[in-house]
């Protein structure tokens, strides 16, 4: 059992991504973070508790090193922010609905090497700051918008609707309504 608490922990070798997601899986147990093996997160286990959607981020680099932290559903590059670079990410991989393989960096949140309807309203559940029930406009309501853009699939159009609410809410002046 290895506790990653609030790091972000680089292993340069030996940690394969099958083994992480194995151990990850173990670490997470029901879902609280608290496995008694594996690799658990107190940072994960003590966000989990409050409500907020967290889970073991990875990133994957060249040469076999391997990167985890304490992650958002959708902050694929472990920055701290869900933003455009994250929604680029999940497009850019085209794994939705593609048989196995996806890795965090393409979209797939809760490590069952898909990138799904589950993992997009993971993420679209979390919103551009990271934050379930964070005061921005409800996801949701952006994507019933996006069901307008002819031509897109369900998932692009959801992506779409996630990058224009964070504009919206980035360039709007703080304090003032939204109506």
């Amino acid at each position: 059992r290895f506790d990653a608490g609030g790091a972000v922990v680089t292993v340069s070798s030996g940690l394969t991504p099958g083994t992480f997601l194995a151990q990850a899986v173990a670490g997470r147990g029901d879902g609280s973070w608290t496995g008694g093996s594996g690799l658990t997160s107190s940072a994960v286990a003590g966000a989990v508790a409050r409500g907020e959607l967290r889970a073991l981020g990875w990133t994957e680099a060249a040469g076999g090193a391997l990167t985890f932290g304490s992650a958002a559903p959708g902050d694929t590059n472990l920055d701290g922010a869900i933003d455009i670079l994250d929604t680029l990410n999940v497009m850019a991989g085209g794994r939705f609905n593609a048989a196995g393989g996806a890795t965090w960096a393409d979209g797939d949140f809760n490590y069952d090497g898909v990138v799904d309807m589950i993992d997009v309203a993971d993420l679209i559940s979390t919103g551009p700051s990271g934050q379930a029930g964070s005061d921005d406009a409800a996801p949701t309501a952006a994507v019933a918008a996006a069901d307008d853009l002819a031509g897109l699939s369900a998932l692009q159009a959801a992506f779409v609707a996630l990058a224009v609410e964070e504009s919206a809410a980035t360039s709007r002046p703080r304090g003032r309504p939204r109506r």
